[in-house]
């Protein structure tokens, strides 16, 4: 049995599709189970946002296109390039024997998202050293300023 130039190219495909798998899974299991040392999501998986709200501004999807309430100025790009650093943003999680203090005072930031019935809120902490997020599984991760910049609207 001969195999067509368009046979082979299929069974190069599903091989590297199944090399991908391989080491997209050996990958979480070589650390042996602490997930503190991998960078965690700000939110769920594969998230889209629909709409995201927080200290009284919101930006949603209307159509293709994106807006703000109230009216900041910014240029679809930059409107495109917040909600994706949401999207895909990941962060080095806080080790869960550290005790920070005075976590009284956050700020919401509420995401409605395409998959999710329920919003999602996530709450920005402001420390010493910087700020902490809780996540949408209220994990605590750093954020540092300049990951701050690209993640909320100036």
């Amino acid at each position: 049995m001969q195999l067509s130039r368009r046979g082979w190219n299929n069974v190069l495909i599903f091989t590297i599709l199944a090399m991908m798998l391989i080491f997209q899974y050996s990958g979480k299991t070589i650390g042996g189970g602490n997930t503190t040392r991998y960078y965690q999501t700000a939110l769920p998986l594969n998230a889209i946002v629909l709409s995201m709200q927080f200290d009284n501004i919101q930006i949603q999807r209307v159509g293709s296109q994106l807006a703000t309430k109230p009216e900041l100025g910014l240029s679809q790009p930059q409107l495109r390039q917040i909600i994706k650093a949401w999207e895909t943003a990941t962060f080095k999680p806080v080790a869960e024997d550290v005790v920070i203090a005075n976590l009284a005072y956050g700020i919401n930031i509420s995401f409605e998202l395409a998959n999710l019935a329920e919003p999602v809120t996530l709450i920005l902490y402001q420390i010493n050293s910087g700020y902490l997020l809780q996540n949408w599984q209220s994990q605590l991760l750093l954020i540092d300023e300049s990951e701050l910049q690209v993640l909320l609207p100036r």
